[in-house]
């Protein structure tokens, strides 16, 4: 389609994102226009394009608590001495990939996560050691949770306040 002098004209295409892209914070292209006059003479020109993307970052954790009542008295209740087990489902709800995924709960000690890197979407299940019961030991403290984005290597990613230990 022929385009008269100081018309214009719009091309759009659409580009899907990847992941990569989203964790760096930015989308750029370059592209080269290419027409030629209606004697053949060719005409081009080109043009760099970016924008911006922004970061999202969103933890969530769900904590669980499993007690062993058969370590110490009746079985049918707890005692100081039972042990108990935590569990931490760690979940990245945003649209940035987390690193250096981790929980901290002093009621439960050293928290291991099998995986410290979380892709949007991803899950992890992070467990504790076995700790002793004892008469004023909690175990409904809330568990601290940390990540970073990949654009936050300096500053630890702001985490929503806990969700209350279940």
């Amino acid at each position: 389609m022929p385009l008269a002098r100081e018309a214009s004209t719009t091309c759009v295409v659409t580009v899907p994102l990847t992941q990569p892209q989203i964790d760096a914070g930015n989308w750029s292209t370059n592209v080269k226009i290419a027409a030629s006059t209606s004697q053949g003479v060719p005409a081009s020109r080109s043009h760099a394009a970016s924008a911006d993307l922004g970061a999202a970052p969103k933890i969530t954790v769900a904590k669980t608590t499993a007690v062993d009542m058969t370590k110490a008295g009746p079985a049918d209740r707890v005692d100081a001495g039972d042990t108990a087990t935590y569990s931490y489902v760690v979940t990245n709800k945003g649209n940035v990939t987390l690193s250096k995924v981790s929980v901290i709960d002093a009621a439960a000690g050293t928290v291991n996560c099998p995986k410290t890197t979380l892709a949007p979407k991803a899950t992890t299940t992070c467990t504790a050691a076995v700790a002793k019961l004892t008469q004023s030991r909690s175990t409904r403290r809330r568990p601290l949770l940390r990540g970073r984005s990949p654009r936050a290597a300096e500053s630890p990613t702001p985490s929503p306040s806990p969700t209350p230990a279940t």
